[in-house]
């Protein structure tokens, strides 16, 4: 077979970008889909059968628009490569990675053999797998910008749905990675275990994915604006559906409104402030499976619980069958991602200020009512003041004590009139909204009816009563969405929890067992390093592969192995000398030292997970008393 200009072009332009394989071998095996075209105004643009993408219809005013990236060292992710302007501006501005994320080889294909490439060290995938195993090492912010080259969102909508999403978990597993998953993804599997008895109870809150096509869901946060509006929530309960988080619902209380869905992420043990709230038991109250097992304890209407969309979480999401949240790292975003698994539109922020625009940090009655913040003195952070609830339940936790001071940002207020006060977390959750508005376009409507705090970029902004006016009524009721999600999945029997128990002891016991046998023979290979007898050395290193790759094996049927173990993981990892001027036999040793640390630290986590898993499944076999609602339904029926 010949080898045209074109294909060595091609092959010479893809070997200077940062491409990893499979995504190498799928551009260079692509035939070319339409051509590079010049425009009237001497710029490129690519000609295709779907219409011409990463044209630009003003050079100067797409050039300005990345003004605002000077200097910034953010990840930035560019949607479709095009020609590549954007990458080209974003390499000229700033000092953080590039990632292009090509959904169709082919259009790439077009540019590579088009003639030599300027674009050379660019990272490029057309695989979301690839980019998703690019990330961490591009990247160690909680913060990436995404760039959508013209024309792309239109023609690959679907794969910008999916690149969002990536993004998004990205996003909360690089701010976890950094946070708190060292110290807390132990405890949430532990609590996990605990917990996931309560899917024979109940059905889950997922279950409601794709079930409210159209119907308006309001996210209720506790930002300080909230007070202008909370009243007006009770004309949105006959709208659409309201969605709260944990620490509004006392706001909410005390002006004699309830919510549909109260939900509750993992961070605080907040199970004594939802018990006491009235309503209590005529709503759905939604905590994570991660959860402190306190908030399945409360007596609500009907617990139906949801769990993160990561990857330890996997057979969970087998068992359930219902899909995992995308968290940004606040019940916020939670509260969002279910309202977007449900297909409600519009979907309307309330209460979600994402700044600090007077001196509370949270809206009157809601459960950290009377925490305070200013700017200090020099104006470069702002400091905090905190009420007896968040000391107490931070005291509870793993999480410490809450900081005492953090940088400030100055952000375009809502309304866009002036700025207010914002801190790192704030940006960070800010962005993951904005992501979504990107990717979402078109799709759902959007609406920040916060009147109040930060503005939120892809976002409609509307004063809740102005987005109420627009609607009408659809008398939603708490009955019948538990009645939906109890139709679409039922509870799962009390034998299923059981056996997925046994099966995950049962596969964990193996890993402990695999793990053992490592320690053994990487001892046995230690000792014959500096034996001079090649055949011995040999054998014992080919043993010690084997030994290896059945301890992966064996840990890849338990998913939430990998989250148990992290933090002594990432600390073998951080402890790990580095094996530069080392000869081969000190590499050698270094590598037989590190398979014994890491056997030793397996087969510790796989007997605690083990131990963890057995204490959930006791809990399998103990009758979950019944709420009062419950109770009260089964005698009507009888």
């Amino acid at each position: 077979m010949s080898v045209s200009f074109t294909d060595d072009v091609a092959t010479a332009n893809a070997a200077v970008l940062l491409m990893p394989p499979r995504s190498k071998r799928e551009v260079l095996e692509a035939k070319p889909r339409g051509s590079v075209v010049t425009l009237p105004d001497g710029t490129p643009a690519l000609f295709t059968d779907v219409g011409l993408l990463g044209a630009v219809a003003n050079a100067e005013i797409f050039r300005r628009s990345f003004d605002a990236m000077k200097g910034q060292k953010t990840l930035s992710v560019v949607f479709g490569m095009g020609v590549g302007y954007a990458v080209r501006e974003l390499r000229a501005r700033t000092q953080g990675n590039i990632l292009v994320y090509e959904p169709d080889p082919a259009l790439l294909r077009t540019l590579l053999e088009h003639g030599p490439t300027d674009l050379g060290g660019v990272h490029v995938t057309t695989d979301l797998m690839e980019l998703e195993a690019m990330w961490p090492a591009l990247t160690n912010e909680t913060t990436a910008t995404l760039f959508i080259t013209q024309g792309y969102a239109n023609v690959f909508p679907e794969e910008l749905l999916a690149l969002r999403a990536s993004i998004q978990k990205l996003i909360c597993d690089t701010e976890i990675i950094e946070n708190t998953r060292s110290a807390r993804f132990s405890e949430w599997i532990g609590h996990m275990a605990q917990n996931l008895h309560v899917l024979s109870d109940t059905s889950p809150v997922t279950a409601l994915s794709g079930s409210l096509e159209g119907v308006p869901a309001f996210i209720v946060g506790a930002g300080p604006s909230l007070d202008k509006n909370i009243k007006a929530l009770a004309d949105a309960k006959k709208k659409g559906i309201v969605i709260a988080v944990d620490v509004a619902g006392s706001a909410m209380d005390r002006n004699g409104i309830a919510p549909h869905v109260i939900v509750s992420l993992e961070a605080l043990n907040l199970s004594k402030h939802i018990a006491s709230l009235s309503y209590i038991k005529d709503v759905i109250l939604s905590p994570s499976l991660t959860g402190h097992p306190d908030c399945f304890r409360v007596q609500a209407g009907h617990v139906m619980p949801f769990f993160e969309a990561l990857g330890p979480f996997s057979a969970v999401v087998k068992l359930a069958d219902v899909p995992g949240v995308i968290v940004g790292g606040s019940v916020s975003t939670v509260a969002f991602s279910l309202a977007t698994l449900f297909g409600c539109s519009p979907i309307v922020l309330v209460g979600q200020d994402l700044a600090y625009s007077g001196a509370s940090t949270h809206a009157s009655g809601t459960a950290f009512d009377g925490c305070k913040v200013q700017k200090d003195e020099a104006g470069k952070h702002v400091a905090f003041t905190y009420n007896e609830t968040i000391t107490e339940v931070r005291a509870e936790s793993k999480l410490g004590a809450a900081p005492a001071r953090d940088p400030m940002f100055e952000v375009p207020a809502w309304g866009g009139e002036s700025d207010v006060i914002s801190t790192a977390s704030f940006n960070a959750f800010r962005l993951w909204f904005e992501i979504w508005a990107t990717s979402m376009q078109g799709h759902v409507e959007l609406v920040n009816a916060t009147e109040g705090g930060s503005r939120i970029a892809g976002f409609r902004e509307a004063t809740l009563a102005d987005v109420l006016k627009s609607l009408p009524d659809t008398n939603v009721s708490v009955d019948d969405l538990a009645t939906i999600a109890k139709t679409k999945r039922p509870p799962l029997s009390r034998r299923a929890v059981a056996r997925f128990f046994d099966s995950q002891i049962e596969a964990t016991t193996r890993v402990e067992r695999r793990a053992n046998e490592l320690s053994r023979i990487a001892r046995d290979a230690r000792a014959v390093i500096d034996s001079e007898k090649p055949a011995e050395i040999v054998r014992a290193f080919d043993a010690l592969t084997v030994a290896e790759e059945a301890v992966r094996a064996a840990s890849a049927k338990v998913p939430m192995l990998s989250g148990f173990l992290y933090g002594d993981t990432a600390k073998l990892k951080a402890a790990m000398p580095d094996t530069n001027g080392m000869d081969m036999r000190q590499e050698a040793q270094q590598g037989v030292a590190s398979s014994v640390d890491l056997a030793r630290v397996i087969a510790k986590g796989a007997r605690a997970l083990r131990q963890e898993l057995e204490r959930g499944k006791r809990n399998v076999r103990t009758e979950s008393p019944k709420t009062p609602r419950q109770q009260s339904r089964k005698s009507s029926c009888l």
